[in-house]
């Protein structure tokens, strides 16, 4: 009889143990695949800050690039007004 009632429990203890470790291994195996898909994710996201950044120096390089050419077609307006001087000039030294 108290070998029956001692199988009994264990039985009881060891299926709830049963139970608690199949519950355990589903949430371990849950956090390893989101932790897998983290890692593909971190790796995007690796990628497209390094993208970012080529973005942004090229778009510096563009803005540099804009700003001298301002300061270049200010230059070429000034050489272009003096050649139409000049021409103007020329014109009158010939009559």
């Amino acid at each position: 009889m108290f070998n029956n009632l001692y199988i009994n429990k264990l039985e009881r203890e060891l299926s709830s143990s049963s139970a608690r470790i199949a519950a355990l291994e589903a949430t371990v195996r849950s956090v390893a695949d989101r932790a897998g898909a983290w890692d593909n994710i971190q790796n995007h996201m690796t990628v497209w800050t390094d993208q970012t950044r080529t973005m942004e120096r090229k778009l510096d390089m563009l803005n540099r690039c804009h700003e001298k050419q301002e300061l270049w077609e200010g230059r070429l307006s000034a050489v272009d007004a003096l050649n139409h001087k000049l021409t103007a000039s020329t014109k009158r030294s010939t009559l």
